[in-house]
């Protein structure tokens, strides 16, 4: 099922139970809701801009906690996009704001799943970053 509302430049759409926000036709952010749970997941671009915006908004220690390890889920979609035999394939390893993490999953690096009110508050600022620039 997909359902679509459009407010000027931005748009949601929910598609097979998960809502896609989306401004000025990028992705900003996913959500999904069950029973037991829900989960944010932003699409943050991690350019010299956002990592200095994380800084100084003092959020790299939310993201770090929040960061999604590979389930291989989608094995083998990942793996050609890293070069990678499937049977090899155990995720990204990444640098976050300065520390280095391994086996990241390559869709959904940062994964807020029922997010606390400081949590929420850090994922409303990457939105808000992510509309601005």
């Amino acid at each position: 099922m997909s359902v679509s509302r459009a407010s000027g430049s931005a748009e949601v759409k929910r598609i097979d139970g998960a809502w896609k926000a989306s401004y000025k036709g990028k992705g900003v952010c996913r959500i999904w809701l069950s029973k037991n749970h829900w989960v944010a997941c932003s699409y943050a671009d991690y350019t010299k801009d956002f990592e200095a915006y994380v800084a100084n908004e003092n959020l790299q220690d939310i993201i770090w906690d929040n960061l999604f390890k590979c389930r291989k889920c989608s094995p083998r979609l990942c793996s050609s996009q890293a070069n990678k035999p499937e049977e090899n394939f155990t995720g990204f390893d990444k640098t976050y704001f300065g520390k280095e993490f391994d086996n990241i999953c390559k869709f959904w690096d940062a994964y807020f799943q029922n997010p606390d009110e400081k949590t929420l508050s850090c994922i409303k600022r990457i939105i808000d970053f992510k509309r601005i620039h």
